[in-house]
């Protein structure tokens, strides 16, 4: 789906490292990259499973791998979809 994608880095001319607020969230806890997330993508506006789902997420925190996925996740939720 697009959001895997984007967060893979698989869309052309879209990278997580180039997204602008990725930079900042590298420095963050892993809770506080969850809501700095939400709050970019979803403006605030989720439901609970997604937050449980992204702050689920195994990758290593602090790194582009655990933002793109993320906004993987974000961008794949019942959340983006009704926006």
């Amino acid at each position: 789906n697009l959001g895997t994608q984007v967060g893979a880095n698989q869309v052309r001319n879209i990278t997580i490292a180039a997204w602008k607020p990725a930079q900042g969230l590298l420095t963050l806890s892993a809770d506080k990259q969850v809501d700095a997330v939400i709050e970019a993508i979803l403006s605030a506006d989720v439901s609970a499973e997604t937050r449980q789902a992204m702050t689920s997420i195994a990758s290593p925190t602090r790194s582009f791998q655990h933002i793109g996925d993320l906004v993987a996740m974000a961008i794949g939720s019942s959340d983006f979809q009704r926006r």
